[in-house]
């Protein structure tokens, strides 16, 4: 069977079949509407972003019968990266509010 114009020839992305719950559905929709990207390209990111966590659990819970210390250090630094890349976003939301709002003020803000 050959594939359609402007497909990739071997699979890139893979399909699955999700079933959600009501209330989960009714956020997708929200999240999709709000940033004007298809569900499934949200479901897709949620997944990548979700996936290293779980890994790292599972790894951690390998670990954690033969050699306790490490699975807690497995644990520790993924959390410390995540907090680090948190607080990296959360810096440059802060420059880009003060540049929209024309630089620091001084004293109490209003």
């Amino acid at each position: 069977m050959k594939a359609g114009p402007g497909r990739p020839k071997g699979p890139k992305r893979r399909r699955v079949q999700v079933t959600l719950s009501e209330e989960t559905w009714k956020q997708v929709e929200h999240v999709a509407d709000q940033l004007q990207q298809p569900k499934a390209a949200i479901l897709a990111e949620l997944i990548d972003a979700a996936l290293p966590a779980m890994n790292v659990t599972i790894e951690a819970l390998k670990l954690a019968q033969e050699f306790p210390r490490e699975a807690q250090r497995l644990v520790t630094n993924y959390g410390a990266e995540a907090v680090m890349k948190l607080q990296q976003q959360q810096l440059e939301l802060d420059a880009a509010v003060t540049k929209k709002q024309g630089g620091a003020r001084r004293g109490r803000a209003p």
